[in-house]
């Protein structure tokens, strides 16, 4: 009861706009179970009412929360996110206490809805693995693997032409030369990742 209160309290027009999207990212971080009148309570969140950060906020707790059943619009604001400019990243940063960007957020939110839900947005998702650090992209990496593959490998003998389109997209993309760069340094995070697709197949 007490969330709830402290929703009503944030969606207040003269609420603190920075206070009202970390409540929002902390409503979606505790919530133990998915209930529609939980999805409820967020969903108006998601209205251009809200400033940026707040509807940005809303769509990562209703991933967190509503999975598969995650509004479309959340879906749209996340996928907006991927392409975030320098004033909202920097925004982010400043009221978040995160070092990560939104671009990470948002890619990272998306393993949440599973495939079916996450599929339109999926290729604009790889290509957000240019923009990440070797710090965050093994995070990344492994939400994709999880998206792209769920629970199943290629088989023994897969070759480029056993790959879905997606799946194709994710490799190439994390072969190319210049992105390699990234994660091609000896660090935990390149093992990580090796590991992680030798795992697939």
């Amino acid at each position: 009861m007490g969330t709830r209160c402290q929703l009503n309290i944030v969606a207040a027009d003269d609420a603190d706009p920075v206070i009202r999207a970390n409540s929002l990212k902390l409503y979606g971080m505790i919530t133990p179970v998915k209930t529609q009148a939980i999805i409820d309570e967020i969903t108006p969140f998601l209205s251009e009412n809200y400033d940026r950060l707040t509807r940005f906020s809303a769509a990562k707790s209703l991933a967190w929360i509503a999975r598969e059943d995650i509004p479309a619009p959340a879906l749209d604001i996340l996928a907006e996110a991927l392409v975030s400019d320098d004033d909202f990243i920097q925004h982010y940063q400043d009221n978040t206490n995160q070092d990560s960007t939104p671009q990470d957020a948002a890619g990272n939110a998306f393993g949440y809805v599973g495939l079916d839900a996450a599929e339109p947005h999926i290729a604009n998702v790889i290509e957000t693995l240019r923009t990440m650090n070797w710090m965050k992209g093994g995070s990344l990496v492994a939400t994709l693997l999880y998206l792209l593959f769920g629970e199943g490998k290629l088989p023994t003998n897969a070759t480029v032409d056993d790959l879905t389109p997606l799946q194709h997209q994710f490799f190439k993309t994390l072969a190319e030369e210049e992105y390699l760069g990234t994660f091609k340094d000896g660090t935990t995070t390149h093992v990580n990742i090796v590991e992680l697709t030798r795992y697939y197949g």
